[in-house]
């Protein structure tokens, strides 16, 4: 039970990190190349862009993950209790 509650926390925290590191990403495109116009760095903006959205994504996705193994936890406790 604590291991898979464990588990959870692990996943909030990569969930927390993948939506930091999109914001820094989604930061650095938008001020440090804000002056700059060329061909290379829209390219470059609009992939950053969608690594950026890929990253929320999988960090969306690492949230979920995380309230699975919290719940999954929650039932195991549950059966044990009642079995014990």
């Amino acid at each position: 039970m604590l291991a898979v509650a464990a588990a959870a926390s692990t996943w909030t925290n990569i969930a927390a990190k993948l939506n930091s590191c999109a914001g820094d990403l989604e930061a650095v495109c938008s001020s440090r190349l804000a002056g700059q116009e060329s061909l290379a760095v829209a390219t470059f903006k609009t992939l950053q862009a969608g690594s950026a959205s890929h990253l929320r994504m999988t960090g969306q996705l690492a949230g979920a993950i995380s309230g699975g193994l919290t719940l999954a936890s929650v039932i195991v406790r549950v059966v044990h209790d009642m079995v014990r």
